[in-house]
């Protein structure tokens, strides 16, 4: 599983009895009936599967939760850094990002929009996870608008050409 959502189960047995937190698992993936397997031989009644969703329906799902996990495995295709999809796409409705990635710097330490720990740190997730689960909407907001806003002014195509467009000057 590439996309270490394996570690997320393992995050999600360690706060069980935690009625606050509960991981939802969007989409069909290849690794998905595997997990179904994995909640329910650990009977994690805190992990919930959801069918795939069209890409307009992202925007009023995400509305529901208050952060996104982004994991891997630990892997050398990600030492020169990363340009995750699912990741701007979560920052753009203002959500706050926990990653779990093994890599020297990210836009979310760069621009303090959410967490990041070594890929596969169960227990460094669990705490950023919690972090946030204790933390007032407010400030969840606050992670997720400057994230929104970093994306907006540093990611976008228009922002990236302008970088690029200088590199040729």
């Amino acid at each position: 599983m590439s996309n270490g959502l394996d570690i997320l189960l393992s995050c999600a047995e360690k706060v069980k009895d935690n009625p606050q937190i509960v991981f939802v698992l969007v989409g069909d993936g290849m690794e998905k009936r595997n997990l179904i397997h994995m909640a329910k031989s650990e009977k994690l009644k805190n992990v919930r599967f959801l069918e795939p969703v069209a890409k307009v329906q992202i925007p009023d799902l995400l509305s529901y939760f208050d952060c996104i996990f982004i994991g891997v495995k630990d892997s050398v295709l990600y030492q020169y850094g990363i340009n995750m999809n699912k990741m701007f796409d979560a920052v753009m409705f203002g959500k706050p990002v926990v990653l779990s990635m093994t890599i020297k710097m990210t836009p979310i330490e760069k621009y303090r929009y959410g967490y990041v720990t070594k890929a596969g740190e169960i227990p460094k997730i669990v705490k950023c996870i919690e972090k946030l689960s204790c933390m007032d909407s407010k400030h969840r907001t606050e992670l997720g608008e400057r994230g929104k806003k970093a994306v907006c002014e540093q990611f976008t195509y228009h922002a990236l050409a302008k970088k690029f467009e200088k590199v040729w000057r």
